[in-house]
């Protein structure tokens, strides 16, 4: 009787440590990921409006995410891809009666098993002459 109590017990708490550890890992890699599209979300926000379009349909595999200084990413961006869109979009603000052209960056980043981690938007305005 003691040792099917010790063996249940033995089992729960290695169930316990193996669901903390996979939850963990996923916490990171959600991490990394979130830190991935918002650095590839700036570095297109940093380029000049009539360039925006260049970044429409980019994809980096995983282990070829690049930062804004052309270096790899560090190890712990392995396993992900990133990936954006840029699509011209009207904006139409109702109660200003306002509409603004412009372009909307999005970013998403994949898993290893190509699951969508995140996925990030930005509008930015057509500049005016």
């Amino acid at each position: 009787m003691a040792t099917t109590i010790l063996v249940g017990a033995v089992f729960a708490v290695t169930t316990a440590i193996t669901a903390g550890q996979q939850h963990s890992i996923e916490a990171r890699q959600k991490i990394a990921a979130a830190l991935a599209a918002e650095e590839l979300l700036g570095k297109m926000g940093a380029t000049p409006y009539s360039e925006l379009n260049s970044f429409n349909g980019l994809t980096e595999q995983e282990g070829q995410l690049m930062a804004l200084d052309g270096q790899a990413l560090p190890p712990s961006f392995d396993g992900l891809s990133r990936h954006a869109k840029v699509i011209s979009k009207t904006l139409n603000i109702v109660d200003l009666d306002v509409i603004i052209q412009g372009k909307m960056l999005i970013v998403w980043i994949e898993d290893r098993k190509q699951r969508s981690l995140i996925e990030l938007t930005r509008f930015v305005p057509e500049p005016q002459a």
